[in-house]
């Protein structure tokens, strides 16, 4: 079989299923064949090649095998969603002049995400944000932390934050609803 794009894997799945033997060839190899080739002619061009031993097979991971990868893909797909967002969410409080990012080990961190949070729902006052802002942060930094919390959130800083918020929300939650399947766990 021919691999182009992923209308291969249906036919693939359903062949494999009722016991057939497959090989899975990348269209380049093909195409590198001397011999003429066309798309009425794909099917028996393919069968030639076989029949002479001169196709190399793509690797098809055995069938317990592709759930795995399939839902590691998807895991590193929300990371990388996670990131981009996370990424998206300091820019703004940097456009707001908000840089408590810099006073915190991760950006993710509980502190940025409740500060975040308070910021959508329009606080302004200085000590109210610095209650969320953990202790030994607090001690260690001292006034930086504070100076790093005068800012100026504008109606489409929260109104974006707010969005990107429940977007990472959403993208967490699918990470760890990945990670806890079974697959994983055996």
């Amino acid at each position: 079989m021919e691999s182009t794009g992923i209308y291969w894997i249906p036919v693939w799945n359903i062949l494999e299923a009722e016991g057939f033997r497959l090989i899975l060839v990348n269209p380049y190899f093909i195409k590198q064949m001397p011999g003429r080739k066309s798309d009425v002619k794909d099917s028996q061009w393919i069968a030639q090649l076989l029949a002479k031993d001169l196709l190399k097979s793509s690797l098809i991971p055995c069938g317990h095998i592709r759930p795995l990868r399939a839902f590691s893909r998807e895991y590193v797909k929300r990371q990388k969603s996670i990131t981009r967002i996370i990424v998206g969410m300091d820019r703004i409080l940097e456009t707001a002049n908000i840089r408590i990012t810099s006073m915190t080990s991760k950006i993710e961190s509980k502190t940025v995400l409740n500060i975040i949070e308070l910021i959508i729902k329009g606080e302004k006052d200085i000590d109210k944000l610095l209650e969320k802002v953990h202790g030994r942060t607090k001690n260690r930094k001292g006034e930086l932390v504070r100076q790093s919390l005068k800012g100026f959130a504008l109606p489409e800083h929260r109104f974006v934050l707010s969005q990107q918020l429940e977007e990472y929300k959403l993208y967490h939650r699918q990470a760890e609803q990945l990670q806890k399947l079974k697959y994983f766990s055996d």
